[in-house]
């Protein structure tokens, strides 16, 4: 009789072998399977790499554009430090090249020169505003310093507030353009050109203004001397015209200060001016010694020793007056200007043309004004100011006044309304 369980027993083992057989070959398939998957991806991957990488070398890369720091240039408005400003990194300030000059040494040679500039420091107005000191306060706001030591800052000048707007960082402290100027290949500034005509032209033109002044002061004390003798008699007159020398005398040594600039002989002629300042104690002692030679009673050098106590007042005003009679012209030519011309010719700028064209009748009087050239291009009258002045008002007095149509209707445009536009044509 054959046992059923044990044969049972055999086919259950069979069954569990072949399973296990299945289930090892399935897995060695996936494997292998997942491995030439993966050996795929990483040739492709690498190949990826390999053309990028080659691709990545083959192509250039784009040049930048870098800007060189500039030569430095006297009037440059620079940027540098003051360590003596109360501040523990020292204080920032903004000046004006006003000298550049080279440093030479026994162990410098000419390549490596070194350049000191000299600044003239601008006053902090507020809002980024730079302006000049007051000229009594300039010579007291200088500074030297090396070039590698200042940074050249981007300003425009305002000349309605006569002052340079610097642009500033959050901080308030100025923004430059460059940390330091450009030193290599750097020779100094650049030579000036001088128009000879144009110093030989000056110089005719001083040469005549000098010696109109000088005629003009000695006019003017003659004048004086002979009014002084008829209204306060010939004492008053004398001096008078003693003070109308000196007078004279002050400018004439005041010229030779002025002709030396520059010379040579600049400290000689310095020093030989200065005595302009005692031409007026010479007419006064003279006035005293006159006093106290000819016995006037009451001089009063009795009681306080002095001579110059013996000069009267009267005395005293006719030769202060006298010596600066020479103010006399200069501001007699100073209102010739406004006194022999019009109102609307002493207006600047288009605002006086278009008065002038305002104010005649039919226009024929300034008909040269607005002439059309020969050369076949428009005549464009500009008529310009701040606002409130009055420009609209003057082309509107132009344009109903204007028989003959010389003027073209313009065209009105609102910087408010138009802005975009009013940009573009401005």
């Amino acid at each position: 009789m054959i046992n059923t369980h044990l044969i049972l027993s055999s086919l259950l083992a069979l069954q569990a072998s072949l399973s296990a057989a299945a289930f090892q070959f399935c897995s060695n398939n996936a494997l292998s399977s997942s491995t030439t998957t993966t050996s795929k991806m990483m040739i492709q991957r690498r190949s990826f790499v390999s053309l990028s990488s080659t691709r990545d070398d083959t192509v250039p890369a784009q040049k930048k554009n870098v800007r060189e720091p500039p030569y430095p240039k006297i009037g440059d408005i620079v940027r540098y430090v003051d360590l003596d400003g109360g501040k523990v990194d020292g204080q920032v300030l903004v000046g004006k090249i006003a000298l550049i000059q080279p440093v030479l040494t026994s162990t410098t040679s000419n390549r490596d020169k070194q350049w000191l500039l000299e600044i003239a420091e601008l006053d902090d107005v507020g809002d980024g505003y730079f302006a000049d000191y007051p000229m009594r306060d300039r010579r007291f706001k200088r500074a030297l310093r090396k070039l590698p030591e200042v940074s050249p800052v981007p300003a425009s000048y305002v000349r309605s507030s006569d002052a340079y707007k610097v642009p500033l960082d959050s901080n308030k402290v100025p923004i430059a353009n460059f940390e330091q100027y450009k030193i290599d290949g750097y020779d100094g500034p650049a030579a000036v050109v001088i128009n000879e005509e144009v110093v030989a032209s000056d110089g005719e033109r001083y040469i005549e203004l000098k010696g109109m002044l000088l005629r003009d002061a000695a006019v003017v004390g003659l004048i004086g001397t002979v009014a002084a003798q008829f209204a306060y008699g010939t004492e008053s007159a004398i001096i008078y015209a003693a003070g109308a020398t000196a007078s004279v005398l002050y400018l004439f040594f005041l010229a030779i200060k002025t002709d030396s600039l520059g010379s040579p002989d600049a400290k000689f002629g310095r020093y030989i001016s200065n005595l302009r300042f005692v031409f007026p104690f010479f007419v006064l002692a003279a006035v005293a010694a006159f006093n106290i030679l000819s016995g006037s009673e009451d001089t009063g050098l009795q009681k306080s020793g002095d001579i110059f106590s013996t000069v009267r007042k009267d005395q005293f005003a006719a030769a202060m007056i006298g010596f600066l009679t020479y103010r006399i012209p200069l501001f007699l030519r100073q209102l010739q200007p406004i006194v022999g011309d019009s109102v609307s010719e002493y207006l600047p700028g288009s605002a006086g043309l278009a008065m002038q064209l305002a104010s005649s009748e039919d226009g024929r009087a300034t008909q040269d004004l607005v002439s059309s050239p020969d050369d076949g291009l428009t005549t464009v009258l500009l008529v310009c100011g701040p606002s409130g002045t009055g420009k609209t008002t003057l082309v509107k007095k132009l344009l109903s006044d204007d028989s003959d149509d010389r003027f073209v209707q313009p065209e009105w445009m609102d910087k408010n309304m138009a802005g975009a536009q009013f940009e573009v044509m401005e």
